[in-house]
């Protein structure tokens, strides 16, 4: 009961589900984007309280920098590709997903030797 008390009766469960191997099976799948429910949200204020889950900083990180350059499942280009293009033409956006003139863009300019996930459930702003 101290827990509740101390979290306001905002607490939560982690289970995992799949083995490393079959998220690396999962990984490989032509068919496989990559996503996540998440949002970055501020630790500061009203939406920072409570623990969210890790993914919502560190999913994109993760399939970078433990999948792509740590575990060599995916190429780097690949691994975009299943970030970027191949969601966006999944769900109809035509002018999205590639850095190309007269498409819409956000680039994210990132060091593939350096990122990492830094999320986690005990510290999951990072």
């Amino acid at each position: 009961f101290d827990l509740l008390i101390e979290e306001e009766a905002s607490v939560s469960i982690v289970s995992f589900g799949m083995s490393e191997e079959d998220v690396r099976r999962v990984m490989r799948s032509p068919s496989m984007m990559v996503g996540t429910d998440g949002s970055a949200i501020s630790p500061k204020g009203i939406l920072g309280r409570g623990k969210p889950h890790p993914r919502f900083y560190g999913t994109f990180p993760r399939i970078l920098g433990h999948y792509v350059r740590e575990e060599g499942v995916l190429t780097l280009q690949e691994a975009v590709r299943k970030m970027t293009s191949m969601p966006a033409q999944k769900i109809g956006l035509k002018d999205r997903g590639l850095l190309r003139e007269g498409m819409v863009a956000d680039i994210v300019v990132f060091d593939a030797n350096e990122i990492l996930d830094q999320a986690t459930f005990t510290d999951p702003h990072r």
